[in-house]
């Protein structure tokens, strides 16, 4: 699934970026990482799943098509419909 997307119409940059956070936020079971995009701007957070924001990026150059929502949990990095 994720590869999937990755490969059709989205940077690296999203799973990339997601890899070196989960190093940093150590000890959460599970995250929410969203991905807004607009006008070729994209912003990521990433939350603990209820709503507490963990950590969020804002990047002035994407050249991702819309919106994506993912989540991670043990370390496995999935689309929100896999989960």
């Amino acid at each position: 699934g994720v590869a999937y997307i990755m490969q059709n119409g989205y940077s690296w940059f999203v799973t990339d970026a997601v890899a070196i956070i989960m190093t940093k936020l150590k000890g959460q079971e599970f995250l929410s990482i969203k991905l807004a995009v607009e006008d070729s701007k994209a912003k990521m957070v990433i939350t603990d799943g209820n709503d507490k924001t963990l950590y969020n990026q804002d990047y002035k150059y994407t050249d991702a098509k819309r919106d994506l929502n993912l989540y991670c949990t043990e370390g496995v990095i999935m689309l929100s419909s896999e989960y």
